[in-house]
């Protein structure tokens, strides 16, 4: 709606005059009621009537709805995409819901729990791709007043288990976050609704079996710092101990231009996050738009500009390089001098799963040990090669021992393999720091540059989608105040947390605790054994191209 204060095209609105418009929109009575409840009441006597019939004429033209539907509707055909989020979704049962079943989609909806608003986040994809398994869906939690027990809920989460036609199952996320990606007090609601989410989603692919599926988030997360809400909600699951699925340590969002472009703002709030067990074959070209045209407008019917990417489900070999890669480049970065390179791809590290994909990766032979040949031909592989050397050189320092380690000791088993990782990955990992201290800012409410007990304690039960018992807290606020002068420094909490995630590493913490769960529900094969055996099936019947078109979804 174009009468809202933060469109209001066609006219030119000043900061100063939207500042007055927004006061007065959000102005509220003793008893919290909206005193200037409908157009054009936040606008009368800053808005002069001959702007406000402005507004209302650009609203005609290019925001209500009967004009813009069909516009929508072939935008989004004309993605010919497989599987698609949609977020901030109405018309839902009247309108899209049918309009995609007639050329071949099908979709689950959930609609916002805040009554006046008819928008949800929808899950839609085709039925010539993919299958729908189980889904199920979360209102998020903003606030919860004790005293009376009335609870605030406003966004959703939506997930679904899907399978694709090649065999492949993939857990899709369909979320839209709180409002206003410029103010920074909303950081708090975003960062606790995504922890509600994971925890949720946790829970839900553990119960049918899903953890080692690759999972895919996209939606309006209306944040530019999609990190910093990331690693608040780290921070929470990692000293609490608690497990979550591996997307939250292997996640990536590929690059796009700006998605939200209006009179005030262009950025990117939207995104697609996705795990890597896929990965990304093309993106669709996106149009360069000017805040002198916004959207929506004649061309473009929505207020988001969608994000088109074409993906491919990775066999178990593909897997085992890439995470193969990452060990190398870990190892041989940490010795250099500048390591950025390294520290772009190993934002978390490798788990024990994955480190034991990449031992297997070199480990030709099974034989539980890796010979100084086969270390060749793996390096051969990834195009490495020319620097087998450096790596030699790496793996001699980290062993202690005297002499190169082909030469000395020809042979590693998984527990030197994995020492050696972790240890250099200690040394790429200081490169994040600047991550680790923005996290931090978040924690620090009181802004003066130490966290106290009780303000720590108050941020965590603020953010934590489950409970965080006083008991619990004290051991989390003993490993933190390492030096006991009740406080902690921005030194202290990074040390502390680069420390816990390299735990994830050594003890797997993205899985601890869900082995029973997983069991219980599911007796799919793992993600290792699904790929060998489809990658077997696959290779008698179909060339490697066809292989690969089998496995893509849009």
């Amino acid at each position: 709606d174009n009468r809202q204060p933060w469109f209001l095209y066609g006219i030119d609105v000043t900061a100063e005059r939207r500042q007055s418009i927004m006061a007065k929109f959000y102005q509220r009575d003793a008893n919290g009621q909206l005193v200037n409840k409908g157009w054009p009441k936040y606008v009368d006597g800053i808005l002069t009537p001959e702007e406000q019939q402005e507004v209302c004429k650009k609203h005609d033209a290019c925001f209500d709805w009967e004009v813009r539907k069909h516009k929508l509707f072939d935008t989004i055909v004309g993605m010919q995409a497989d599987l698609m989020s949609l977020v901030e979704l109405d018309h839902f049962d009247d309108f899209f819901s049918p309009a995609l079943e007639e050329i071949g989609y099908k979709s689950i909806y959930k609609k916002r729990p805040r009554a006046s608003s008819h928008d949800g986040c929808g899950i839609i994809f085709k039925t010539s791709s993919f299958k729908l398994l189980t889904h199920d869906s979360l209102e998020f939690v903003d606030r919860h007043d004790t005293a009376t027990n009335k609870t605030e809920k406003d966004r959703v989460g939506l997930f679904a288990l899907l399978q694709h036609v090649s065999g492949y199952k993939l857990l899709f996320v369909s979320t839209h976050l709180a409002r206003n990606p410029e103010d920074n007090k909303q950081t708090k609601y975003r960062a606790k609704q995504a922890a509600q989410l994971l925890h949720a989603v946790t829970t839900f692919a553990a119960k049918h079996g899903a953890l080692d599926d690759p999972m895919l988030l996209a939606g309006d997360l209306n944040t530019t710092n999609i990190r910093q809400i990331a690693n608040i909600a780290r921070t929470i699951f990692q000293f609490c101990d608690e497990p979550v699925h591996p997307f939250l340590f292997t996640a990536s969002a590929p690059r796009s231009m700006p998605t939200s472009v209006t009179t005030t703002r262009k950025m990117c709030i939207d995104y697609m996050l996705m795990q890597a067990s896929l990965a990304l074959v093309d993106a669709y070209r996106m149009p360069v738009i000017s805040s002198e045209e916004p959207i929506p407008n004649e061309e473009h019917p929505s207020d988001h500009l969608p994000l088109v990417f074409k993906l491919q489900f990775l066999g178990h070999r593909s897997q085992l390089h890439e995470v193969a890669r990452s060990w190398s480049l870990v190892l041989l970065q940490s010795h250099c001098k500048s390591a950025e390179s390294a520290a772009a791809q190993a934002s978390t590290p490798l788990t024990s799963e994955q480190l034991m994909h990449a031992f297997d990766f070199f480990n030709t032979n099974n034989d539980g040990e890796l010979r100084h040949e086969e270390m060749i031909l793996g390096m051969q592989d990834l195009g490495l090669i020319e620097r087998i050397r450096q790596l030699e050189e790496v793996l001699s320092h980290e062993l202690s021992t005297k002499t190169t380690w082909s030469i000395v000791n020809a042979r590693l088993d998984f527990e030197q393999f994995r020492h050696v990782y972790l240890q250099c990955y200690k040394r790429v990992k200081i490169h994040f720091r600047k991550d680790i201290v923005e996290t931090f800012s978040y924690f620090d409410t009181d802004h003066n540059g130490s966290l106290e007990f009780d303000e720590l304690l108050s941020s965590f039960r603020n953010v934590s989608p489950f409970a965080l018992t006083d008991q619990t807290f004290a051991g989390i606020w003993k490993i933190l105040d390492m030096n006991h002068d009740g406080k902690v420094s921005v030194d202290e909490f990074a040390d502390a947390l680069i420390d816990s995630t390299v735990l994830v590493g050594e003890e797997s913490v993205a899985t601890r605790g869900l082995a029973s769960q997983k069991s219980r529900g599911s007796d799919a094969p793992s993600q290792r054994s699904r790929g060998s055996e489809s990658r077997a099936s696959r290779s008698s019947s179909v060339g490697p191209r066809r292989e690969e078109e089998l496995t893509q979804f849009c």
